[in-house]
């Protein structure tokens, strides 16, 4: 079991997750671009201990965190934007 706890702050809780999101999203980048394991690691523990407000980690756990980065739906967003980035860095141009 895990304990489930109430917080006040719920403005803060809202952007703890949405910072979640993007934090995943930078890990799962360093996957699609081919960065070593490692540096998915570094990434998830430099985002994930660097925050240093009560909000953070009382609504944020770093389970949490690791379940996120290792989740399907941010890899598939960061693997398509990577591909993209990537076909227009060999073609030279752009589509916008």
């Amino acid at each position: 079991m895990f304990p489930v706890q109430h917080i006040e702050d719920v403005a803060g809780a809202e952007a703890c997750g949405a910072l979640k999101n993007v934090v995943a999203l930078g890990a799962e980048f360093s996957d699609s671009t081919g960065l070593s394991s490692n540096t998915k690691a570094a990434f998830m523990l430099f985002c994930g201990t660097s925050v240093c407000d009560y909000t953070f980690f009382e609504s944020f756990r770093m389970v949490d965190l690791i379940t996120t980065c290792f989740g399907d739906r941010n890899r598939k967003c960061a693997e398509e934007f990577s591909n993209i980035v990537l076909a227009e860095d060999h073609t030279g141009s752009s589509e916008n």
